[in-house]
């Protein structure tokens, strides 16, 4: 099987039978590795990504620090620039349950994250993000969020609550994500300039350093 972006995929050896314990996962080249070494929350299941689609019942761990690059990056500074592309015009809901269109922050440099709660390295990147949007919003950037299955929006609410995550939070399904924005792991986020057009694509979690001086590029 052809492995999609150079990403090393995972599937199921075996699983914790209680959170803590310490189960194991294979990827797809055979190498085998314990859950909990490398950032996935242990007790989280894996499911096998094949002919285009996630083979059920198995949960996602798609955490980067468990996704080796083809050519061994680490997963933390790995970012790309892209072919300027739209972003999609897609409609998620707010933990309100109102839609939100992402053409609706047009006008303004928007970092779109996808993220989990039940992701490790999305736990890591999140003060980053809270300082970045605390910095710089006044100056014309958003922090979107995209929660992916991670729960009932008052759950997700709590989590943010909980982490000072004052951007905006939306929630994503998983197949929209993975289909229209080419999301094969989390967190995973696109920089998008003022005319909605996407700059660049961060895999794994970013430092606030990483992110500004990306952000302040588009915002002169």
């Amino acid at each position: 099987m052809v492995e999609p972006h150079g990403l090393s995929l995972l599937r199921r050896s075996s699983l914790p039978r209680r959170p803590g314990s310490r189960g194991s996962y294979q990827n797809l080249g055979g190498t085998r590795r314990s859950l909990g070494e490398g950032g996935c929350a242990q007790g989280v299941e894996l499911r096998t990504f094949a002919h285009g689609s996630w083979a059920d019942p198995f949960r996602v761990c798609m955490c980067w620090t468990v996704i080796a690059m083809a050519n061994a990056m680490p997963a933390a500074s790995a970012a790309t620039s892209t072919a300027f592309k739209p972003v999609p015009a897609i409609t998620f809901t707010n933990l309100d349950g109102a839609p939100v269109t992402l053409s609706s922050f047009r006008g303004r440099v928007v970092l779109i994250n996808f993220w989990g709660t039940w992701c490790a390295p999305c736990l890591k990147e999140i003060p980053e993000l809270v300082r970045l949007s605390r910095d710089l919003t006044l100056h014309g950037l958003e922090v979107v969020g995209i929660a992916v299955d991670s729960g009932q929006p008052e759950d997700i609410r709590k989590f943010v609550i909980e982490h000072e995550m004052q951007y905006h939070i939306l929630i994503g399904d998983l197949g929209v994500v993975k289909k229209r924005f080419q999301v094969f792991g989390f967190p995973t986020s696109l920089l998008v300039d003022r005319k909605g057009m996407i700059r660049k694509r961060y895999f794994g979690p970013q430092t606030e350093t990483v992110l500004k001086h990306d952000v302040e590029q588009l915002l002169e």
